[in-house]
C-alpha cells in the first residue's frame, strides 16, 4: 500500500514538472487520488491511469447558466428588499438591511 502511494506522488509530481495543474478535487472511481489537469482542460487521475470523461459539453455550460441566473435573481431581491446578502462558500449569509 506505502509503495502505491508512493508510485502515486511520484506520478503527480512528473506531472506537475510537465506543466499540468494539481486540482482540488479527486478522482470519483478510486476516491482519494487528487485528479491533475494539462493544458487542454482534461483530467487525469494518475492511480487509475485514465482521463475522466465529460458528462456533456453542456453540463459545464448549464450549471454556470444556472449560477448566473441564481445570482441575478438574488440581486433583484436585494434591490427590492433593501436587505444585502454575502456568499460565504456556497451558503448565503444573511446580512442586516441596508439603510
Amino acid at each position: 500500500m506505502q509503495d502505491e502511494g508512493r508510485r502515486v506522488s511520484s506520478a503527480i509530481g512528473e506531472k506537475l514538472l510537465q506543466g499540468w495543474t494539481l486540482m482540488a478535487d479527486a478522482c470519483p472511481k478510486c476516491v482519494y487520488t487528487p485528479l491533475v489537469r494539462n493544458r487542454k482542460g482534461e483530467l487525469f487521475c494518475v492511480a487509475c491511469d485514465a482521463y475522466l470523461k465529460k458528462e456533456s459539453p453542456d453540463a459545464d455550460n448549464k450549471d454556470d447558466e444556472a449560477r448566473r441566473t441564481e445570482k441575478a435573481v438574488q440581486e433583484r431581491k436585494e434591490l427590492s428588499t433593501g436587505e444585502r446578502t454575502e456568499e460565504a462558500g456556497s451558503i448565503l449569509v444573511q446580512k442586516e438591511a441596508i439603510k
